[in-house]
């Protein structure tokens, strides 16, 4: 059983709002809302800035938030991970069978599908895909010199990610503060239009919102590993395919076919701009 949505309003309601997780939170009053409970004048923000997305649903910040009156860690059913809230309600998200046949986006040709699942965290059964494909360590490299290892993550410790689906949207989550040096400011999300349907080389384009545009590049480095580097673009003209200008994040992942499936091994990082 989810958690239970609030009821049809027309309006944001008051209550609690949760991302899919125990914590953090969402407080709504009246015409203000605060994030974890901290309802301080200097901590509250307007409730213009929660964008409503039907009856109970929010979203803010680059997630969904979904009204519960208990916290989403109380409403795990046996055998699920977790339950996070998306566009359409809460989803249960399943813990994976590690004896189960590996689903067929595992298959070394189709890493492009493995990508869009990875990217979003469960598959189309809801079984959980971004903490379960990733390797037990991840290491942290520069992309422009890929030899050169900067550190090592344990999975557990790993929440630098940048990439993230919104409405079928990937876009560079540039706020990811455990991405980004601490002294670094950030700029708001880029989202990405992913469009798989017919890729042209190994690169594809995609595009995005208010004649915004961005690219994504698949390099087959062997069998067993492809790597896949993002980068913001500004477009010329859309109907020549020309790219005049490139800005903003970038970086690569790197993913090696181990254990039946693709894995994350690599974070490959470029300078920052």
């Amino acid at each position: 059983m989810h958690p239970p949505s609030a009821l049809a309003s027309g309006k944001i309601q008051e209550g609690t709002y949760w991302s899919g997780l125990s914590t953090p939170m969402i407080e709504v009053y009246g015409d203000r809302f605060s994030v974890d409970g901290k309802m301080d004048e200097t901590r509250t923000q307007p409730i213009s800035e929660l964008e409503p997305i039907q009856d109970g649903i929010v979203f803010y910040n680059d997630q969904y938030w979904c009204r519960s009156d208990i916290p989403p860690s109380q409403a795990r059913l046996e055998g699920y991970e977790t339950v996070i809230c998306t566009e359409k309600g809460w989803v249960s998200i399943k813990t994976p069978d590690p004896a189960a046949k590996p689903p067929a986006y595992c298959a070394q040709t189709a890493y492009r599908d493995f990508l869009v699942h990875f990217v979003r965290g469960y598959d189309d059964r809801t079984i959980e895909t971004r903490h379960h494909y990733t390797w037990p360590t991840v290491e942290i490299r520069k992309a422009q010199s890929p030899h050169n290892l900067l550190t090592t993550l344990q999975k557990d410790d790993y929440r630098a990610f940048r990439l993230a689906i919104d409405r079928n949207w990937i876009y560079v989550a540039t706020n990811n503060r455990a991405f980004d040096l601490p002294e670094r400011k950030t700029t708001p999300a880029d989202r990405i239009r992913l469009d798989l349907g017919k890729p042209q080389s190994t690169a594809f384009k995609t595009r995005l919102r208010a004649q915004r545009y961005a690219m994504l590049e698949f390099r087959e480095v062997s069998e067993k590993r492809f790597r896949v580097d993002y980068r913001e673009v500004t477009y010329a003209n859309s109907q020549a395919n020309q790219w005049i200008e490139a800005s903003g994040a970038s970086g690569a992942y790197v993913f090696e076919h181990r254990k039946g499936c693709w894995h994350l091994t690599q974070d490959l990082r470029n300078s920052p701009q």
